[in-house]
């Protein structure tokens, strides 16, 4: 569920980075920024972390969708 709420975000987000900065940047950084949020997933200490890093990544992934379509 957390992905479902971060995805819109992400989307407007990588609509808006994509201007800026370019395609092949933010498909860069948002690969960059799911890493991490997978990395606080697999050594999350409890469950706020676990959904900080399903946040994380769902924005990523929605930025790295949008800039790649």
């Amino acid at each position: 569920s957390m992905f479902s709420i971060a995805g819109p975000i992400g989307a407007v987000l990588g609509g808006l980075a994509v201007d800026i900065m370019g395609r092949k940047r933010i498909i860069i950084a948002s690969h960059c920024c799911m890493f991490f949020g997978w990395l606080i997933i697999t050594s999350a200490q409890n469950g706020d972390m676990i959904v900080i890093g399903r946040i994380m990544e769902g924005i990523a992934r929605c930025v790295g969708a949008t800039a790649s379509t």
